[in-house]
């Protein structure tokens, strides 16, 4: 999942986007077993004190040179550039990998907030899916009846930042759907 969600948001026929950044969650949760209820105290900013950061992994593809072989769309590129990243590269590696990088946020509401999604619950907020907004979320989902290309062409003209929103190898469950849709304005799509 991770392979292809890398090379479709930064590859274009075979060139590197320079519009797209990738942002990946690595959502491990130690405080819990249960990965969904995990998720959603995530977004919903409830994640316990002694829980930790979660790692985010960034893809610049504006940053991420240009020369043959500096990004190549497999696994095993991609996953020897994911360990590197996340590891202690040395200064070789930094700019073989130029355009990656990881930071940490305290939740996925944290993350949204900060990438300018407007969630309903903060005080005098409301989402207005009818306004034109600079930001638009996309979750997709395999049971949404909304197809990602309708919505696309809707805003194309509008909109600043994309953001989608995709589960793992299993998918996002439908309570965590409604939640983005309902708490900051996403539209459930499906490809």
């Amino acid at each position: 999942v991770f392979c292809r969600c890398v090379t479709n948001a930064l590859m274009c026929s075979f060139r590197m986007r320079d519009d797209t950044t990738f942002i990946a969650a690595l959502a491990k949760p130690t405080w819990t077993t249960r990965v969904g209820v995990a998720l959603m105290a995530s977004l919903q900013g409830t994640v316990p004190k002694d829980a930790g950061a979660m790692k985010m992994l960034k893809i610049v593809g504006a940053e991420v040179p240009t020369f043959r072989g500096a990004f190549l769309p497999t696994e095993t590129f991609l996953a020897k550039a994911f360990a590197t990243v996340l590891g202690t590269p040395s200064a070789e590696e930094l700019e073989r990998y130029k355009g990656w990088s990881w930071f940490e946020v305290e939740s996925m509401r944290e993350m949204l907030l900060d990438l300018g999604v407007k969630p309903s619950s903060v005080p005098g907020s409301t989402v207005d899916q009818s306004t034109p907004s600079s930001t638009v979320v996309f979750v997709l989902h395999e049971d949404a009846t909304t197809l990602l290309s309708a919505e696309l062409a809707k805003v194309r003209d509008e909109t600043r930042r994309i953001i989608f929103v995709v589960g793992d190898h299993v998918g996002l469950r439908i309570e965590i759907v409604n939640y983005l849709v309902e708490e900051f304005g996403a539209v459930a799509v499906s490809v």
